[in-house]
């Protein structure tokens, strides 16, 4: 095997590594966001179940609450007995439905974000797989081309 061939091959790993690097970043950010959003979409459930019965009952008092406006701000809310709650879609959208159409539709997102976060995971472990794999590629290459440069000077001897 000659010289710029074992290079090449090197060159080739290395491009091959830096892909599954890239990846694997983008799929572990995914997979925080995932992570984030589902309790944040269990929680929501749990609100609107809660607005839900409320709005059911024979009580007519509003509900008093702090709900957070940003990073570490809060803001006290009175929330009055009501069959629509208001869902934020996210991009400046906010829709008004009623409980049962926001639970059917938080409902579905969870699932969605479950099944997608299954689905990460299953693609993380392939690409770390494949990471592992190409590493010993490299080693074992890099090994061989040592191997030959040290057998070189005992044949010219």
């Amino acid at each position: 095997v000659k010289e710029h061939e074992v290079q090449n091959t090197l060159q080739n790993l290395t491009a091959l590594f830096q892909r599954y690097k890239f990846w694997e970043t983008k799929f572990m950010r995914n997979k925080q966001g995932l992570q984030q959003k589902i309790p944040d979409v269990k929680r929501t459930i749990d609100v609107v179940k809660t607005l839900q019965k409320r709005s059911k009952s024979d009580i007519d008092e509003q509900i008093t609450t702090r709900f957070e406006l940003g990073d570490q701000i809060y803001v006290k809310a009175e929330i009055p007995k009501s069959d629509f709650v208001s869902l934020w879609l996210g991009a400046n959208v906010m829709i008004e439905y009623k409980h049962e159409e926001a639970l059917e539709l938080l409902q579905k997102n969870l699932e969605t974000a479950e099944t997608n976060l299954e689905q990460l995971e299953s693609h993380l472990s392939f690409i770390r797989d494949q990471v592992n794999i190409t590493e010993v590629n490299m080693t074992r290459v890099y090994n061989y081309d040592v191997l030959q440069r040290r057998k070189q000077p005992e044949a010219s001897k």
